[in-house]
């Protein structure tokens, strides 16, 4: 784990410490939740080996507006997190069914979502990165696209094909895809803008990336349960940045809510559409951190309107549905 590094998303070394987190060795064996027990021993047997405690500053960068933590896993630290979480759970699915309510309720949101943007049509090549199993990519592949995944999951769903576990797998692969999909994906990285520069090398000339990260500063800073699970922070400013940074421009961002865990949690998540760009403009945008961790009544009032309007759709979405 690093101590001292530069924002990953702008180059900038301007932090403001935010919190401090503590957590402690103990806390794997106390605690009665599997999943938080499994994400401290990585913190404690693969990343920090032999300390009994750990302190962690977040921290946000004065530039942008993206929020971390430090110390900070480096890329083979969040490779050997998943290596040893493929030995014990079923990476990208869980105990839920493919088929459950839940599931075909997150698959139909992000097919309406991404096909307003770009129509899904017979042939199109597209590749979910970090999508488990593939099951959000079921309505896509109803529609006649080509779906391919790539993930740690080694059991894909019969409608997409698997292509390895990390972008380093496709590095022999001259398909290009028209549409890729990053959903709830860029939080969990150590180098984002690696991984979405590796990405924009595999669209097609006229290819779209999606992008959709969980809104976790939105009032508050996020809390940190357990530092293992998200390691990035974002704002729609340094989302922003991140995709410039990464060679992108950004053709239509919104934040809306999605469904995060079972049974019927709500969370905000940014969502972006992008496509690669030669000319992107100079600097990146001012940090907009403070606006959303101290919003105005105005910007809040906007929030719950958006959320109330989402919410009549949502409804009269499901209602159309159940009658087909």
């Amino acid at each position: 784990m690093k101590v001292h590094f530069s924002c990953p998303i702008c180059g900038a070394d301007r932090w403001e410490p935010l919190a401090k987190r503590r957590y402690k060795r103990s806390d794997a064996v106390g605690t009665n939740t599997p999943y938080l027990s499994t994400r401290l021993r990585i913190l404690f047997e693969l990343w920090l080996p032999g300390r009994c405690d750990v302190s962690l500053t977040v921290q946000g960068c004065r530039e942008c507006g993206f929020v971390c933590y430090s110390p900070r896993p480096e890329v083979a630290d969040t490779e050997a997190k998943y290596r040893f979480l493929s030995g014990i759970e079923k990476i990208g699915s869980g105990d839920i069914p493919a088929d459950s309510t839940y599931e075909l309720r997150r698959a139909g949101r992000l097919f309406r979502c991404v096909d307003r943007m770009y129509p899904i049509t017979l042939g199109l090549k597209v590749l979910d990165y970090g999508g488990g199993d593939g099951r959000l990519l079921r309505y896509i592949a109803d529609r006649g696209a080509q779906c391919f995944i790539v993930d740690y999951n080694d059991s894909p769903c019969p409608w997409v094909t698997r292509l390895g576990a990390t972008v380093q797998d496709m590095s022999c692969n001259d398909a290009r895809f028209d549409l890729v999909i990053l959903s709830h994906v860029l939080e969990h990285v150590a180098d984002p803008v690696s991984l979405l520069k590796s990405l924009g090398k595999m669209l097609a000339p006229e290819g779209m990336l999606y992008c959709e990260v969980p809104m976790e500063l939105w009032r508050r800073l996020p809390q940190l349960d357990e530092p293992v699970t998200h390691l990035n922070f974002f704002t729609p400013g340094s989302l922003a940045s991140t995709m410039r940074t990464a060679g992108y421009r950004v053709l239509k961002w919104s934040c809306q809510e999605y469904w995060a865990t079972p049974p019927n949690h709500l969370g905000l998540a940014l969502q972006c559409f992008c496509r690669s760009s030669e000319t992107l403009p100079e600097g990146h945008p001012r940090s907009d951190l403070d606006e959303w961790l101290r919003p105005s009544i105005c910007k809040r009032a906007a929030i719950r309107w958006m959320t109330s309007l989402n919410k009549i759709i949502r409804s009269l979405q499901d209602d159309l549905e159940s009658t087909k």
